[in-house]
């Protein structure tokens, strides 16, 4: 499976659904929310913390809830890598 995050657009991560993912099939990580179920997203979110910007399981959870608790789209802008400087 790639490391391919449809969700997460402009350092944000849905937590409904992503258009593109209801069109078609794309690589990568999808949650079921995507395509206009009830579930999935948060644990997409999980593993992406856990992936990618490298939390402890514990951490990550907490990350996550926090994040995702009364939004339609969690920030992760902060846990972004910063790019290479020339």
């Amino acid at each position: 499976m790639p490391r391919a995050w449809p969700g997460l657009r402009d350092g944000r991560f849905a937590l409904g659904l992503v258009d593109a993912a209801a069109k078609a099939p794309l690589p990568g990580v999808l949650a079921h929310q995507y395509f206009g179920h009830a579930d999935g997203s948060m644990l997409v979110l999980y593993a992406w913390l856990r992936v990618e910007a490298g939390l402890a399981p514990d951490v990550a959870f907490e990350e996550a809830v926090k994040r995702a608790t009364g939004v339609r789209r969690a920030d992760v802008r902060d846990l972004l890598p910063t790019p290479a400087v020339a």
